[in-house]
């Protein structure tokens, strides 16, 4: 028999490493059914190495299962040729802020609200979607101040 040289990412025991070098092999490829097979047999140092408890194995299965979905999955962001940022502008009175918003809009208070609501819900979807980004959990109630300032900001539309 040739010499084998094997390195291994986990701790098998060299015992166990013999008889996987043992097994036949389709083309030189270990099949893995093959090893289970082999190593149903509870007098093989290969046995040791897998959960024969049906319950246990089939709930690491679906565990795997979702690994591979997770790691399938591909998130393309495309990000636009615009890019539209709100900077908020540092005032040293809001009061006198303020008053120019009334004298601006003196006509139409409503557009004021407007325009504040408008800002509320820019900040709370930016929140939103931070909290998204980062599997906060406040995320969803976020999500709902988001559709009640939507839905207040719409009766002044």
């Amino acid at each position: 028999m040739e010499s084998v040289e094997t390195e291994t990412r986990t701790s098998i025991r060299k015992e166990a490493v013999a008889e996987l070098l043992r097994l036949p092999t389709k083309a030189g490829v270990l099949e893995p059914a093959a090893v289970v097979d082999y190593a149903r047999d509870p007098d093989t140092a290969l046995h040791a190495y897998f959960d024969w408890e049906d319950s246990v194995a089939a709930e690491k299965w679906r565990i795997e299962q979702a690994r591979r979905i997770i790691r399938s999955v591909h998130v393309r962001l495309d990000v636009t040729d615009k890019l539209q940022v709100r900077v908020v502008q540092f005032v040293e009175d809001s009061e006198v802020e303020a008053a120019r918003y009334l004298a601006r809009d003196k006509a139409d208070p409503s557009a004021v609200m407007k325009q504040e609501l408008a800002r509320c819900l820019g900040v709370l979807e930016r929140a939103r979607d931070l909290a998204l980004s980062y599997h906060d959990s406040g995320a969803t109630k976020l999500a709902r101040l988001v559709r009640s300032v939507a839905d207040l900001l719409a009766g002044y539309e």
